[in-house]
């Protein structure tokens, strides 16, 4: 909370006086116009608030998931896997690959699997700290696996750009 000290110019003062009762009732008034200002300048001033993005608001969720969350002893999930997972459905997405939010399922281990949906059928990305899993269910056979993958996740490796023929 801050204070201000108002010296009010006398023919300020002369001017506004016959709307207030006396100089200390002008002087709240300019408080409280001065503080409006101030306030509306933060907020124009302040980072734009991103618009919620469902696919990341599930993989949060995943991430607040505590241990043993499935009563079998399950690994609380990483916070790297969290910004993992979003780095590379943010790098798929590009792609135009169709991801919904309900796509996303904790492993007991404290990665998180991704089903993508493409049009040869089904891939299914597991993300951990480091790696990243892939197996594929496409129609008429040709199916292909990866039991890990070293990457940053912010790109598409070239392997799985393979296998969605992008």
């Amino acid at each position: 909370m801050c204070t201000y000290t108002f010296k009010l110019d006398d023919k300020l003062v002369e001017r506004v006086r016959p709307a207030f009762r006396d100089d200390y009732a002008i002087n709240e008034w300019l408080q409280s116009q001065l503080e409006t200002f101030v306030r509306q300048f933060a907020e124009k001033l302040a980072p734009k608030k991103n618009k919620s993005n469902p696919l990341n608001d599930k993989i949060s969720e995943l991430g607040n998931l505590k241990e043993n969350w499935d009563g079998y002893g399950a690994v609380k999930i990483p916070a790297i896997v969290i910004s993992n997972c979003k780095a590379f459905v943010s790098a798929l997405t590009k792609y135009k690959l169709k991801i919904n939010a309900h796509d996303f399922s904790p492993t007991p281990y404290g990665t998180i699997v991704v089903d993508v949906n493409t049009k040869k059928g089904v891939i299914s990305f597991e993300i951990g700290t480091s790696q990243l899993g892939y197996f594929t269910e496409f129609e008429g056979g040709s199916n292909r696996h990866s039991d890990g993958i070293n990457t940053d996740f912010k790109e598409v490796p070239q392997e799985v750009k393979n296998v969605l023929n992008v």
